[in-house]
């Protein structure tokens, strides 16, 4: 297979800097994709966009140490007792200061956004010069609970970029045949674990394209492609 004739090459190219060099062993958990960056930028202040009940502060309380979690949602649940960490907002202007978070996160939230190009041109306005926009969202996955949006890979590029924001990685999730697999089972109200291991089908395309000599990096686009979650970090572009 010669990569120049492939008629997604060009897709390819657009994306190859936000995409990793070397295949790996599993498709990246959600929580620990964002608990990573958080770590390793080693931020103190995280607003979490779309954040329900505030579930992932206590994920984030448990991991990490010194980290100042504020939240926000288009509702308030009766369940969060504990006000002074939250805050309702219209679901598209980020209620702070303009230039004043460090890092803004959101799990799988971006499908359920009605205006998700002026969602995302708030997120960036709300951003330090050199703060990140960490998450994950919806690509290959059936549509649930008000999803409204899935994204491509080519797709959430482009929309950062229109919004001022730059993405730096891109990687997949769970796989869209696991993730389906798993929809399929809540439809059918049977609860299971999702998958994070790679599929029978995603082992084949690996297996098949490293025989036709395809690099590493060209097969994490291909996987990202077959995503049923995509897992990205952006900045914001100055």
């Amino acid at each position: 297979m010669i990569i120049d004739d492939n008629k997604y090459y060009d897709e390819y190219k657009y994306l190859y800097p936000c995409l990793a060099d070397k295949i790996e062993n599993g498709f990246g958990n959600a929580s620990n994709h964002i608990l990573d960056w958080i770590r390793n930028s080693k931020v103190q202040n995280v607003l979490d966009l779309g954040c329900g009940t505030g579930h992932f502060r206590e994920f984030i309380k448990k991991h990490t140490s010194g980290v100042n979690y504020k939240g926000i949602d288009i509702y308030s649940d009766e369940n969060i007792k504990d006000q002074s960490w939250f805050s309702v907002f219209n679901g598209i202007e980020i209620p702070c200061k303009q230039n004043s978070q460090n890092m803004i996160i959101t799990k799988q939230v971006l499908e359920h956004v009605r205006q998700p190009y002026e969602l995302l041109c708030s997120v960036s306005r709300s951003l330090t010069d050199d703060g990140m926009f960490v998450g994950t969202c919806s690509g290959l996955e059936p549509q649930h609970t008000n999803s409204c949006f899935n994204f491509t890979p080519f797709g959430l590029k482009l929309i950062f970029e229109k919004s001022g924001l730059e993405l730096i990685q891109l990687k997949s999730g769970i796989t869209c045949d696991n993730l389906i697999s798993w929809h399929q089972h809540i439809y059918l109200k049977k609860r299971i674990e999702f998958s994070y291991e790679k599929s029978n089908f995603i082992k084949k395309i690996i297996e098949e394209s490293l025989k036709n000599g395809i690099s590493e990096k060209y097969i994490n686009y291909i996987c990202c492609i077959f995503a049923g979650h995509l897992l990205f970090a952006a900045k914001k572009i100055k």
